[in-house]
């Protein structure tokens, strides 16, 4: 009886939550929507080596990698930030150490002893294309530096600008 009780005022609630209006319009309408998270994509391309066999008994700048930057957002640039695992040195086997300066895009002669952030350009949207810019390293060298092959890894992280 109970049970028999309890089904029938459930049934009885849940229809008149649902109720039907007889009495409404021939029309009704409803809101749909939902979002698509802001975000920057990079990439980069070396050119094979050129990267590590810059010559570093020269002292002008050598192109490295390419990076690419693409955004979902409607700016034509994004943030980037470009970092470096040795604080701007390369570094040879013995911990002997070059100093070293980057361009890239409009910024010129940045030194990644701490990192730089850079408004690069960047594609948008889902038609234009990621735009590609080259980074440049200039060594820091005076012609007495010791042998070795010296090192290092620049990172680059993009944000939404």
């Amino acid at each position: 009886m109970k049970k028999t009780l309890l089904t029938t005022v459930l049934v009885l609630t849940s229809s008149s939550i649902f109720a039907f209006d007889y009495n409404g319009s021939n029309e009704s309408k409803w809101d749909i929507g939902g979002s698509i998270a802001e975000r920057c994509v990079v990439s980069t391309y070396d050119g094979g080596d050129r990267s590590t066999t810059l010559d570093l008994a020269d002292a002008s700048a050598q192109t490295t990698a390419s990076v690419s930057l693409w955004c979902n957002t409607h700016s034509a640039k994004a943030k980037a930030t470009y970092s470096s695992a040795n604080s701007g040195d390369m570094v040879n086997e013995y911990g002997d150490k070059i100093k070293y300066l980057i361009d890239v895009d409009q910024a010129k002669n940045l030194s990644l002893a701490t990192a730089q952030e850079v408004d690069q350009l960047t594609g948008q949207g889902t038609q234009v294309g990621h735009q590609t810019k080259s980074v440049k390293v200039t060594p820091q060298v005076t012609g007495n530096e010791f042998a070795g092959t010296y090192r290092d890894t620049i990172t680059v992280q993009v944000a939404v600008n």
